[in-house]
């Protein structure tokens, strides 16, 4: 029995609407504006758990309109470069898409994985530009040290929410 997940849930209220995707994006940035949500002091990427999340509700062309706001967004309220996060959220946008394609996406750990490659890409993605635009960075260092752990920390907090989410539509229609 397919039964509708929360954030299906959120696109039934709003179907097939850009409100719903935006809401969505809006709820991840105040997650990563907060810090209480962390594994051993690393806290994931919730932007980009929230561009997964809609991108795999929806095809190519919502991933990248996605990512393209949001990064957008994290430009707008960043007071670092302009630019970096409108490059690197529209192309995680458009990589989520391509691995839906690629990867089976109906169970938690594909999902879990999407998440992991698509925060890999955009810090090796983020680090490539600084190096080449702004300061010399160790890359494989930095992608080793800071990179890889978020990358893990969100894959994980997206697996606890998905089965959390799960376990929870089991227990109110068991009731």
């Amino acid at each position: 029995m397919n039964l509708p997940t929360f954030t299906s849930r959120i696109f039934l209220i709003f179907p097939n609407s850009m409100l719903s995707r935006l809401f969505v994006i809006f709820v991840c940035f105040l997650l990563q504006s907060s810090s209480f949500i962390s594994i051993f002091n690393i806290q994931p990427n919730f932007i980009l758990i929230g561009i997964v999340i809609v991108t795999l509700k929806n095809d190519l062309l919502d991933g990248i309109k996605i990512g393209l706001f949001a990064g957008l967004f994290q430009d707008i309220i960043s007071y670092g470069t302009f630019g970096m996060g409108l490059f690197t959220k529209t192309l995680s946008g458009f990589f989520a898409a391509l691995l839906k394609k690629q990867i089976f996406s109906d169970n938690i750990l594909s999902k879990m994985l999407i998440v992991f490659l698509v925060t890999l890409l955009d810090g090796a993605t983020s680090l490539i530009l600084i190096n080449l635009f702004y300061t010399k960075v160790n890359i494989l260092n930095a992608l080793y040290s800071t990179t890889l752990p978020i990358a893990i920390c969100s894959g994980l907090i997206l697996g606890v929410f998905l089965l959390f989410e799960r376990i929870l539509i089991g227990y109110v229609v068991n009731k």
